[in-house]
């Protein structure tokens, strides 16, 4: 009746677990400008991470520029890398330029949402890490300065990051033999109850 618990313990130890963060260097841009995504990811588990895939979407009113990592599907709207396997440690980052569009009005929200996915190399698990950011177009003169004048718009550097740390699929597999231990373990007092 042990073995539910043993079999969650030795799982947790040979699954990889993926981290990602994704960063984009103007929180506010310009019509016609560029804007730089960084996104990286490395495994932190103790198990290689096989089958691996990210996907990204591009922003609309955005299009692509350049990508530091070949490409194995472009879309108007959508980029997919097909990496190689990551042993426990490994990282990677990948870079993509995009231009912003001529024809954006002011206050367009150019969002770009990123997947990562993988697998353990033994068909188990299929878990997924996301991660997006956003940049806001401003149109150049559109604003006035701290003296009600109109002028410059004022440029930050970016930084919204949204991550996950492992993925839901990973969760729900943990909860699952969570059950099946608590149940293996309420059954073995029942049969000691009877007797």
């Amino acid at each position: 009746m042990l073995w539910p618990i043993f079999s969650l313990a030795q799982g947790m130890e040979d699954m990889p677990i993926m981290e990602m963060t994704k960063t984009v260097d103007k929180a506010t841009v310009r019509l016609g400008e560029f804007l730089n995504y960084t996104i990286h990811f490395q495994n932190i588990g103790n198990w290689t991470a096989y089958d691996v895939g990210l996907q990204t979407s591009l922003a609309e009113g955005t299009s692509l520029e350049s990508a530091s990592f070949p490409m194995s599907r472009f879309d108007e709207d959508k980029i997919e890398f097909d990496l190689p396997d990551m042993v426990p440690g490994d990282s990677q980052t990948i870079y993509i330029k995009v231009r912003v569009s001529e024809n954006n009005i002011d206050g367009t929200v150019l969002l770009s949402n990123t997947v990562l996915s993988y697998g353990d190399g033994r068909a188990n698990i299929d878990p997924l890490v996301y991660a997006a950011v956003r940049s806001v177009v401003r149109i150049a003169g559109a604003e006035t300065n701290e003296g009600g004048n109109r002028g410059a718009v004022s440029f930050a550097q970016a930084k919204e990051i949204t991550a996950e740390v492992g993925s839901h699929a990973l969760l729900v597999n943990l909860g699952i033999a969570f059950l099946i231990a608590c149940f293996g373990a309420g059954l073995t007092i029942f049969v000691f109850r009877i007797r």
